[in-house]
């Protein structure tokens, strides 16, 4: 849902229990210490959240899992395993390991 309050309201009411997610376009360089941004445009929706905790949150599954195989591309776990089934055993740990929630997610910039 693009710029849509009426959006944003009717997810509200329909997730109620789902925690909100603000994403921020933060590459402002209008940004300094102590300043304040407003940001106008927005988009929303329900989506699946994952931490990282130093890398941040995502939202898509591929940036994770392309994070997660860089980590470990060198772990001796790992290093007889076909790309194949080296990005299965990446997602089989995410699915074990990474806190990863659905969320209503409003993207601002």
């Amino acid at each position: 849902m693009r710029d849509n309050k009426r959006g944003l309201f009717n997810l509200l009411k329909e997730y109620p229990n789902l925690p909100i997610m603000f994403f921020a376009d933060t590459k402002d360089s209008r940004i300094l210490d102590f300043a304040t941004t407003v940001y106008e445009d927005f988009y929303c929706d329900v989506e699946e959240v994952y931490d990282l905790e130093e890398e941040g949150y995502f939202t898509d599954i591929d940036d994770v899992i392309e994070v997660l195989e860089d980590k470990f591309c060198d772990d001796e776990k790992y290093k007889d395993l076909s790309d194949e089934d080296f990005e299965k055993e990446i997602k089989k740990y995410i699915n074990e390991n990474i806190r990863h929630f659905g969320a209503i997610v409003i993207n601002i910039f």
